[in-house]
């Protein structure tokens, strides 16, 4: 829900999204929120509980003396402490220098309790016009890191609805999930939730799939959820064939698909608990499948 307040000079604008089911409010002062969100985070934005409360800053640097980082994720974005702050720095590669070095895009600031902080987006003229607000990668870490305050995991996964009912497919890089959604998509009752990254919640006695912005290549990004009752791995092949996998290997199999929290150990023993009880709790098989729509039927016959 988007809303403008005046309050002269200048208007405050307010924008909230909802990203599985957590509540993300945002609000800056002069710059339209919801007309520099990236297209396929639109569909996330509405009304609901807030979870976290985040004021972005354009053209604006803390003065934040940033030391040695927590963690580092491959030369993207890096994680600092400063007193009970925790501070991601966000990395993109330089539009105006040869070499391509990398310079800070942004910087986001949360507090120990993760629920409120404050987005720096650097920049001036039309870099400063091009950068999105709450765009990839900010918008995900900070959802994985809310995620481990004991709410849930992402995983590398397509999630589906097939007339309500939830279908999860895991695999990392190359397993086949764009093909996946490709053979599902088109079928009567059935919502791709996301053909990359789910986020997965526990409500009551039920896992819940949660589609996310943060699609492959197929493109898939729906705000909608559903319950789930059994969880793939998947691996292509000649043919369509299902194998059970042990609790123990679907966790292992799990963590090679989630985004876990190295950096934070509360956070890596939640994910990994959280993982297990996926597993005891789940039917857990190996799909091996064809390229073709043929592995649709395979599994609705399960």
């Amino acid at each position: 829900m988007l809303g403008t307040f005046e309050s002269a000079p200048t208007f405050r604008q307010f924008l909230n999204l909802r990203i599985g089911d957590i509540g993300f409010a945002l609000h800056t002062i002069e710059i339209d929120l919801e007309s520099r969100l990236p297209a396929e985070y639109r569909r996330f934005v509405g009304s609901g509980s807030r979870d976290i409360s985040l004021e972005v800053c354009f053209d604006a640097s803390p003065p934040l003396p940033l030391s040695r980082p927590l963690y580092e994720c491959k030369g993207l974005w890096e994680i600092h402490q400063i007193g009970s702050d925790i501070v991601y720095v966000f990395l993109v590669p330089s539009t105006r220098n040869e070499k391509n070095l990398r310079r800070s895009s942004c910087i986001m600031s949360v507090a120990e309790d993760f629920c409120s902080g404050k987005i720096y987006i650097a920049g001036d003229g039309e870099d400063l016009r091009r950068l999105d607000v709450f765009g990839h990668p900010v918008s995900e870490v900070l959802t994985v890191a809310l995620l481990s305050r004991d709410r849930g995991v992402e995983l590398h996964a397509v999630g589906l609805a097939d007339n309500g009912q939830g279908e999860l497919f895991c695999g990392v890089s190359g397993a086949g999930k764009s093909t996946t959604a490709r053979a599902w998509c088109s079928e009567p009752g059935v919502e791709i939730l996301s053909d990359d990254r789910i986020i997965v919640r526990k409500q009551g006695d039920d896992f819940w799939i949660y589609g996310t912005p943060w699609h492959g290549e197929a493109g898939f990004a729906s705000s909608r959820s559903a319950p789930v009752k059994r969880l793939f791995f998947l691996r292509q092949g000649s043919d369509n064939a299902l194998k059970r996998v042990s609790t123990r290997e679907a966790v292992a199999r799990l963590m090679t698909c989630c985004f876990p929290t190295f950096w934070d150990p509360e956070g890596m023993a939640f994910t990994l608990s959280f993982l297990e009880e996926m597993a005891n709790s789940l039917p857990c098989y190996e799909l091996t499948f064809v390229n073709d729509r043929s592995v649709v039927d395979f599994v609705r016959q399960l």
